[in-house]
């Protein structure tokens, strides 16, 4: 998820939440919903997709045998309308083995950053360069052996070393974190900034920052006022009080 804006919280103050869409939830409260914890703190497990909602339907529909067309359409369209307060049926809470490779790649190149050839992240590189003519991170793409070489050098090293000698620098950073609150009001992983969460974990690092991007219908009852509403101010507290308990 892209970095998120600074809001004055005054002037943007929604006296119920649970109605909105995500995206205007985010908008409004900008910073008062990211949270510093401790890596380490959270369980090993993720909240999976970015619009729950959204990616249950287009489960559905392929199910059902929808055209791919219509379908990508639908869900484009779903989730602009993703709610913040999630439902339960929506509301996913799993083991991620995508997260678990991620994670096992981050601490072996760390073991071997000093010949990063020797790194499963390496091979992994070279294996995806030989069987697809390209290899790739994200939006960065590795064209030859020595791309992936300077890729390696420049762009994971670098960041290993500015974390290890500096901690988390938004600066230095693509995107923020994301986490979910489920509805015994703990915090878990969503799926952004994989690979900086796992090096900030396993160089030790106590600092690090998640946007709480969803929370589930449960708990969002749970902590509203006597009239059931949950204010952004009350929800921008809540979601602190909750972090405490991750630093």
């Amino acid at each position: 998820m892209k970095h998120v804006r600074q809001h004055d919280c005054d002037k943007t103050l929604v006296k119920d939440i649970k109605p909105l869409r995500k995206k205007r939830v985010l908008e409004d409260m900008g910073d008062s919903l990211v949270v510093w914890i401790n890596p380490s703190r959270l369980p090993d497990f993720t909240v999976g997709d970015h619009f729950p909602r959204a990616s249950h339907l287009r489960k559905r529909m392929q199910r059902l045998g929808v055209p791919l067309p219509i379908r990508i359409l639908i869900y484009r369209v779903m989730t602009k309308m993703e709610p913040y307060v999630i439902p339960e049926r929506y509301f996913e809470r799993r083991s991620s083995k995508k997260d678990e490779r991620i994670r096992e790649k981050i601490e072996n190149f760390i073991a071997n950053r000093d010949d990063v050839s020797r790194s499963l992240w390496h091979q992994k590189l070279i294996r995806q360069l030989t069987e697809d003519g390209v290899a790739k991170h994200k939006s960065i793409v590795m064209r030859g052996a020595e791309d992936i070489d300077n890729f390696l050098q420049h762009y994971a090293l670098d960041l290993i070393r500015s974390m290890e000698s500096d901690g988390y620098e938004a600066s230095k950073a693509g995107d923020t974190g994301a986490a979910r609150i489920d509805r015994e009001g703990n915090l878990i992983k969503g799926g952004s900034a994989t690979h900086r969460f796992f090096v900030a974990r396993a160089l030790g690092v106590s600092k690090f920052p998640m946007q709480v991007c969803g929370v589930h219908e449960a708990w969002a009852a749970s902590v509203s006022d006597a009239d059931g509403r949950l204010s952004s101010d009350r929800l921008a507290a809540w979601v602190q009080e909750i972090a405490a308990n991750y630093r």
